[in-house]
């Protein structure tokens, strides 16, 4: 509910303690309200001890909800593929009424065949996940970005995030 005075945003994996703020900047500046921001990541080791981070696998229900936003970048293709849909079924279950879950992926990440990416990690079926959303009767559409334009030729294949696909799910 985006009428709020304090919106609650759930952050899914973060890779550095210095994003955690950044987070905060970004997501009341986009939504023009002060945000609660909580970090859930399943090794908290590299993020301190703050308050607002949560040690918490997210293949597993919340520990703590609803949220308004939910917000995932690139997170899908380190949680192992049978267990993807439950991130997003969990990120939906944890939602508040009007509240909307967005998930980035690269775009190697969903159209890259078989398994693995190249950096070992795993690839993610989305439109398997998007069927799944579908026969749950939950709300979703994707969003893809496609920023080549703006990074120099000889950077273009060494850059991740150039092309990303985000799947949006609302409640």
């Amino acid at each position: 509910d985006l009428n709020k005075d304090q919106l609650a945003v759930a952050i899914l994996g973060c890779p550095d303690h210095r994003l955690i703020s950044s987070y905060a900047v970004t997501f009341q500046k986009l939504l023009a309200k002060p945000c609660a921001i909580m970090i859930f990541d399943k090794n908290t080791d590299h993020l301190q001890k703050m308050a607002t981070v949560y040690q918490h696998d997210v293949t597993n229900p919340f520990p703590v909800k609803p949220f308004d936003i939910i917000y995932s970048h690139v997170l899908l293709k380190f949680i192992p593929k049978d267990k993807q849909y439950s991130v997003l079924r969990n990120s939906y279950d944890a939602l508040a009424d009007g509240g909307m879950a967005i998930h980035f992926l690269d775009e190697q990440d969903v159209t890259l065949l078989g398994d693995k990416l190249p950096d070992g990690w795993n690839t993610v079926a989305l439109k398997d996940h998007e069927k799944e959303l579908d026969q749950k009767g939950i709300k979703y559409f994707e969003v893809a970005t496609d920023v080549t334009e703006f990074i120099p030729e000889k950077y273009e294949n060494s850059v991740h995030g150039v092309k990303t696909v985000a799947l949006v799910i609302t409640k």
